[in-house]
């Protein structure tokens, strides 16, 4: 059975680290230890998890402050944005047309 080198904070400060986006190298020089470290971890132990729930923290707090700002009424930009990717609000159609004179026109809206 493999036996994890890092003590529980270590395994903490990995997670957080994995929040901020770090690669294995600058968190492997962070915890003074070889990269191999870091890659036997992940491979052997529970790394994969570690790094893989980090990452999902991360993004769930990102999404809840934009989720927020988007319903605060004060962002107008972020409202937009999250009914585009989240709410599964369609954009109108583009309409690209090329007249007689050979100029691109590009009409906005609906057909």
């Amino acid at each position: 059975m493999f036996q994890s080198e890092f003590s529980e904070e270590d395994r903490q400060k990995i997670k957080v680290m994995a929040m901020y986006g770090m690669s294995l190298e600058d968190m492997a020089g962070l915890l003074g230890v070889k990269i191999d470290v870091l890659e036997r971890e992940r491979k052997f132990g529970d790394m994969t998890d570690l790094i893989r729930s980090g990452k999902g923290q991360a993004s769930f707090h990102v999404k809840q402050k934009a989720y927020e700002m988007a319903k605060s009424g004060e962002h107008p930009q972020m409202t937009m944005f999250w009914l585009k990717n989240e709410g599964n609000l369609d954009e109108p159609p583009v309409e690209k047309t090329k007249p007689k004179d050979g100029k691109l026109l590009i009409v906005k809206g609906r057909k």
